[in-house]
Order: C-alpha cells, then structure tokens, then sequence
C-alpha cells in the first residue's frame, strides 16, 4: 500500500508542477495571482512582464504563454536547465501566444550574442549545450542582428528534439559572409 501511494504522490507532484506561465507587458512586476481574462491580479496563475522573467522563473513542463504586443528584450535566453526530458504530458516546454492574440519578439537589430533574438547560443559544438523538448508555436521573430551586423538569427536551437509551427521569422539581416537565417543551431 505505501509503494502505491508514493507512486500516486509523485506522479501527481509531475502534473501538479507544469503550469501556465503567462507574460503580460501590462504589468507592472511580476504576479503570483494572474487572471488570464482581467489581466488583473486577480487569480491563481503566475504572470511575468518579460518573456526572459518568465523562462528564469519556469520549471520543466511548464508553458509560457505571451499575451498579444511587442517584446524587446534583447537575446531572450533558453536556460538548458529547465529543459524537458519527454513529449509526455508535463515534460515538454511550449512557448506560445495567447489563444486570440499575436506575440512578436523584436530583436530591434541589436542581439547579442551573434544576432540571436531568442534561444541558446554557444561557441562551442558539444551536445551539452542542446536545447530538447521545447515546443515553439504561434509567434513572430523578427530583427536579428549583432551588433556589428555580421550574425543574424531569430532563432537558436542546437540539438533536439524540438517542434516548431505556425512561426512568422523575417527581416534577420547580416552583411558579414554569415547567411543570415531564421532558424539556426549546431548539430
């Protein structure tokens, strides 16, 4: 009986802990009592200005989902700590927009490292710095580009496996012998 229970116990503790994490530019700090439909305080989900604030602040399994707007924040970076292990429920990461609404991340031309808006960007060509498990869908990238104009990417991701759909990447621009792409990554 206590083997069963503990088994039912940690197998509620993993879909107990993924979570909707919501960014919302109309906040002012960040709120462990979001409601989604007031975009107020309010409620019972946590709630983040940036998108970066939230990835810091997720655990593995979690979604993040961006209200409708326009993020500049930079590089926004993928922590490889918070990477998933499976595509089973509560294991996998998303990152999306709000049902009805449009997120668009903006690297405003100025990313760096190397022009990345979004991802995870290593020199180094080793698998410990693959991202897995993230699942990518419903949102814009646009204006990735160093600062010396050389490097331009909306999105990094080595390794895999990760899903990307329904994404609008555009207007990634280098003017070094660098192709400037919409996605790229090592492996």
């Amino acid at each position: 009986m206590k083997k069963t229970s503990l088994l039912l116990i940690f197998i509620l503790a993993v879909f107990v802990s993924a979570k909707p994490i919501y960014v919302d530019q109309t906040l002012t700090a960040k709120c462990h009592t979001y409601n989604p439909t007031a975009r107020d305080c309010s409620g019972s989900n946590w709630a983040f200005k940036t998108v970066n604030m939230a990835l810091d602040s997720m655990a593995k399994g979690d979604s993040i989902i961006m209200r409708g707007g326009t993020y500049q924040e930079g590089f926004i970076e993928i922590p490889l700590a918070k990477n998933g292990t499976a595509w089973t429920a509560g294991n996998y990461n998303t990152i999306t927009s709000y049902v009805g609404e449009w997120a668009i991340l903006d690297g405003n031309n100025a990313c760096e490292p190397r022009g990345v808006v979004m991802g995870y960007y290593s020199p180094d060509f080793v698998d410990d710095y693959d991202l897995k498990y993230w699942r990518f869908d419903r949102f814009e990238i646009k204006n990735g580009k160093s600062a010396d104009g050389n490097f331009s990417y909306g999105l990094f991701i080595s390794g895999g496996p990760n899903t990307f759909s329904r994404l609008y990447i555009h207007d990634c621009y280098s003017i070094g012998d660098n192709n400037p792409a919409g996605i790229g990554g090592y492996h």
